[in-house]
């Protein structure tokens, strides 16, 4: 087993974050080799078209291995790209997104102890978490398992916020007298 680098993830992605702030403003990381963004796809004749154009740049800046996902929320996407194969994309249409989640087990929600209750209780699925009320799953599992279950059921609209890029850094000399 090889042990993390938190620190040397974060460097490395940079390089991605860098390359993907040259074609579009809206770039948002998550955590290392994840991240969220706005492209104008109309501008690029579609989301195919534009998941092409920001694979291709990537390509060009050296990264081989990228996926995209492109869905109505982040939590879809990011389960569409890894579904999508080395400079793919996988899209799910609009308001597609409880349709594609359904099937996903819900180990996908990245939370171990959710996870092995809701084994535990027989639901295997997304689409079994999902479809519990949203009332009864705030009573039974508080805020953070109602979060998941809005995530399970395709309601994630968090926007991608953009970072804020580092401030160019300028210097100047002044010649104080010439001979």
């Amino acid at each position: 087993m090889i042990d993390r680098h938190p620190e040397s993830e974060i460097r490395t992605f940079e390089i991605v974050l860098s390359a993907l702030e040259e074609i579009s403003a809206g770039v948002a990381p998550v955590r290392p080799g994840l991240c969220a963004m706005t492209v104008p796809s109309r501008f690029y004749g579609g989301e195919v078209a534009a998941a092409g154009v920001v694979a291709e740049h990537l390509v060009s800046a050296g990264i081989w291995d990228c996926r995209i996902g492109i869905a109505d929320g982040r939590f879809a996407a990011e389960h569409a790209a890894r579904q999508a194969a080395p400079q793919d994309c996988c899209v799910i249409e609009p308001g597609g997104s409880a349709e594609f989640l359904r099937v996903l087990p819900v180990s996908a929600l990245d939370d171990a102890e959710l996870g092995t209750l809701l084994r535990r209780l027989g639901l295997r699925s997304l689409g079994d978490f999902a479809a519990l009320g949203a009332r009864d799953v705030l009573t039974r599992f508080g805020t953070k398992g109602a979060w998941l279950h809005r995530l399970a059921s395709g309601l994630d609209h968090r926007p991608a916020v953009s970072r804020r890029p580092p401030l160019e850094i300028d210097q100047r000399v002044g010649l104080v007298g010439s001979r």
